[in-house]
């Protein structure tokens, strides 16, 4: 894994940690594929987040240019 991965690999499963902490499941109540589950849910959304932001910029970027 790339140093990008590594980086949302992490922050997903502090995500995941903090979701399962706020649903008051216990990790050990749960099987490792729903685990595995869980933290790829939390990838997918920290990659759309930063998908929309770069988008965001670009858009801002080329808005600003044009004055």
């Amino acid at each position: 894994m790339d140093k990008y991965q590594t980086r949302i690999r992490e922050g997903a499963i502090k995500r995941a940690k903090k979701r399962l902490a706020m649903e008051g499941v216990p990790p050990e109540a749960i099987t490792r594929e729903e685990k595995e589950a869980i933290v790829a849910e939390e990838e997918a959304k920290i990659k759309a987040t930063y998908r929309d932001l770069s988008i965001g910029a670009l858009i801002s970027a080329l808005t600003f240019g044009s004055f």
